[in-house]
């Protein structure tokens, strides 16, 4: 799998790059052992969720120019009281990551693991 995402990063900058590691390290440390991951090169991003079909994913890794979407969704219906989800869409929403040190906040974890928990309700 590190194959793939380094392939996924190669377009990256370094200072990208280190963001969405950072963000995937915290990310996978945040979901359930059981959690489905995927590389989805076609959608440039690295997926989490229940299975590995797309209407599985709870969030997903995506790599932007200059900073790391951590896209959650079902974050529209998810408590966020950091204020950290951004977006209008019905359900998805998404927290734009733009250092290590904002990877690896609690609250990123936080929703993440709410994200998972939704899924399971």
């Amino acid at each position: 799998m590190q194959d793939e995402v380094d392939t996924l990063l190669s377009g990256s900058t370094d200072r990208v790059r280190a963001i969405a590691l950072k963000l995937i390290d915290s990310v996978r440390k945040a979901v359930p052992k059981q959690a489905h991951v995927s590389v989805k090169p076609g959608w440039r991003c690295v997926a989490f969720g229940t299975g590995p079909k797309m209407g599985e994913m709870v969030c997903a890794v995506i790599p932007h120019k200059a900073h790391v979407n951590l896209q959650l969704m079902q974050g529209a219906s998810l408590a966020d009281p950091e204020g950290l989800l951004e977006g209008t869409g019905k359900a998805v929403r998404h927290v734009k990551i733009c250092s290590e040190k904002e990877a690896a906040q609690r609250a990123v974890k936080d929703l993440v693991k709410a994200g998972f928990a939704f899924e399971a309700d």
